[in-house]
């Protein structure tokens, strides 16, 4: 059935909006650490990152100030060097961070129906320079996690997810966490999970975890004689504080965001020209984003002058990847593969993500949907 809306029908609809908590659920919780002034890392990161590894049924999980750092304290705690075989189709965080660690990110391709790392084109990339695979669960849905762990160990090498956008999907029937060596989660506004900004490291390994705490606080001991050379990345009692009330909701969220996936894909399943991502069978994906593939040749228009008609009817969208990371300004002179990397540059340059978040109504979809259909020709 679908929803009514209260406000009209001409309003603008975001790409994407925060699942936020009642200001009534955490006044008492704000004035706790307000009169305690223990404003960062402190009783409420440790209740959040207790909570966090009973979720994820992990052993460890420690809470830092974003993703990008997340995996940038993973990476350095995993003594990862020289080349990392990352997919080229992700956000710029996920090589940004690699190169920050003095590491060279080897961008491989990714498979055109997934939109995740090719796992041919990785084994391809393997060579003796090489010490990690980042694959990345694009949008939430899961890489060939078993496939992925059994290259890494048969060529020795560490495997870390970046699974910022996948927090409480599950990959045969075992939540995202605990797989590899190491795996992280971004809590910035558009995600699943959030804790207005904030990233989360995840391990069953514990000199892993006991690493990434230390150094999450420059590296300093007790008596600040530091011990190794850390960087500041402390989460904050008020982003831990959103984290715990959203968290308790997520599992209610992501059934929501489930049938507003489905319902989506019933408005455009019709439609020539219009394709999805495909969700990995072995898969329950929280959904991070919807996204749609646009082949002008039946569409009858290319990507962007979809994006275009959008504006002009007040619905927001993403171009989620574009450009790919091979062909960023940044990464111009590293490692520039354009060809060998066709299924990232024919996703990234008909790719298209519409609005999609928790609170979005059924009404709003109709609407986004009927202007996509009257632009079909």
């Amino acid at each position: 059935m679908v929803e009514s809306s209260k406000t009209e029908k001409d309003k603008f609809i975001p790409i994407a909006r925060p699942d936020l908590p009642d200001m009534g659920d955490i006044k008492e919780d704000i004035e706790t650490i307000l009169k305690s002034g223990m404003i960062t890392n402190y009783e409420f990161v440790r209740r959040f990152e207790k909570k966090i590894a009973e979720f994820l049924n992990v052993k460890y999980a420690a809470c830092v100030s974003s993703g990008t750092s997340a995996l940038m304290l993973a990476a350095k705690a995993l003594d990862l060097k020289g080349e990392v075989i990352v997919p080229s189709f992700t956000f710029s965080a996920t090589a940004h961070a690699l190169v920050w660690c003095g590491l060279k990110p080897i961008f491989v391709d990714a498979e055109r129906d997934t939109f995740n790392i090719d796992i041919e084109k990785v084994k391809e990339a393997i060579t003796p320079r090489t010490s990690a695979i980042v694959p990345v669960h694009v949008f939430g849905n899961p890489c060939k996690i078993d496939e992925l762990e059994k290259l890494s160990k048969e060529n020795n090498l560490k495997l870390l997810f970046d699974s910022a956008h996948a927090f409480g999907t599950s990959f045969n029937g075992k939540k995202v966490g605990g797989f590899g060596d190491a795996e992280i989660f971004s809590l910035t506004p558009t995600k699943v999970l959030t804790a207005a900004e904030g990233g989360v490291v995840t391990t069953n390994n514990r000199e892993t975890y006991e690493q990434v705490v230390l150094d999450r606080e420059y590296g300093k001991q007790p008596n600040y004689d530091c011990k190794t050379i850390g960087i500041s990345a402390r989460m904050g009692e008020f982003n831990a504080i959103l984290g715990i009330h959203n968290l308790a909701k997520l599992d209610e969220n992501i059934k929501r965001r489930k049938k507003l996936y489905d319902f989506y894909k019933s408005e455009l399943e019709d439609v020539k020209g219009i394709s999805f991502q495909k969700i990995n069978s072995s898969a329950h994906c929280s959904i991070k984003d919807f996204a749609i593939i646009i082949d002008k040749n039946l569409f009858g228009i290319d990507r962007d002058e979809l994006a275009e008609a959008l504006t002009e009817e007040k619905i927001g969208w993403r171009k989620y990847f574009y450009p790919p990371l091979h062909r960023e300004t940044a990464y111009g002179n590293m490692n520039n593969r354009g060809d060998a990397l066709p299924n990232t540059n024919f996703i990234s340059d008909n790719i298209l993500n519409l609005p999609f978040f928790t609170a979005l109504k059924t009404n709003d979809i109709v609407r986004i949907c009927n202007v996509i259909k009257k632009l079909q020709h």
